[in-house]
């Protein structure tokens, strides 16, 4: 089978990407690594073939500060954030879009995998009567999706018995959180897909990239996450990925493999 990779430029987000890539690789299947320049020799070295993405799609984010001189002048905290938010992770969409629709003409993919917060493949989830490539989006990091309380994603708070004094708290703090970064950054995403045909998220900014998808791959063990009651399907906990020279296809990828969707 063939399969499409990318990732947003940014160590963190390729290496888990990268190690994909090599395990499909050594499965027998065809992959194909877009990203910025600076990514070429590690993709090449796991064997996978590189194709640099079109200007504004992978940009050099490697000094996120140089890249933005004007991210110094915002104090830490929710503006920062929100800055982050919409420069490195909302505005590349459509470059990035842009750059897998090139590459899908000529390497006629079965499946796009992407790091969770990539963007470029929301036009194709949710563009309505679009057929493409299955999608998969890996996790990078903590799992995102929201839970059973009432606490915001990030702060690291706790959990709680829903509906206690606590978790009303919770419900406060993830108010102004909402309100000042995550509330303007889904209403910025909106307009960015709206202007690509794309209907908006239906769902919170990081529920949305978790639920929309056709897979959701969240590395790690379950036992450091705290439990939800609702996960969609088509999240698959997998476990801590092999290493780039050792172990087997994580088993939803196996299954993705064996069932398909062109």
């Amino acid at each position: 089978m063939k399969f499409l990779l990318a990732s947003t430029p940014l160590i963190g987000h390729v290496n888990p990407v990268l190690n994909v890539g090599k395990i499909l690789v050594q499965a027998g299947h065809e992959v194909v690594f877009t990203s910025t320049e600076g990514f070429r020799a590690a993709a090449e070295e796991s064997g996978l073939r590189f194709i640099v993405a079109p200007p504004g799609a992978a940009e050099d984010m490697s000094d996120i500060d140089a890249s933005f001189p004007e991210r110094k002048a915002l104090p830490p905290g929710p503006q920062q954030i929100l800055f982050d938010v919409q420069k490195i992770f909302c505005d590349p969409v459509p470059a990035r879009y842009a750059g897998l629709l090139s590459i899908l003409q000529t390497f006629p993919a079965n499946a796009i995998v992407v790091d969770s917060l990539y963007g470029g493949t929301l036009p194709f989830l949710l563009k309505k009567g679009v057929n493409g490539p299955a999608i998969v989006h890996l996790g990078i990091g903590s799992f995102m999706y929201h839970r059973d309380d009432s606490a915001p994603f990030g702060p690291g708070l706790p959990p709680v018995q829903p509906g206690s004094l606590e978790d009303e708290q919770y419900k406060l703090i993830a108010a102004v959180i909402d309100a000042e970064v995550w509330n303007p950054g889904r209403a910025y995403m909106d307009d960015i897909l709206r202007q690509l045909g794309a209907a908006p998220l239906p769902l919170s900014f990081w529920d949305s990239v978790i639920a929309l998808p056709d897979l959701y791959v969240q590395p790690g063990s379950p036992s450091v996450e705290i439990p939800r009651r609702d996960l969609p399907d088509s999240v698959h906990r997998v476990g801590a990925l092999p290493s780039f020279t050792n172990g087997k296809l994580p088993e939803s990828i196996e299954k993705l493999i064996g069932t398909g969707k062109n």
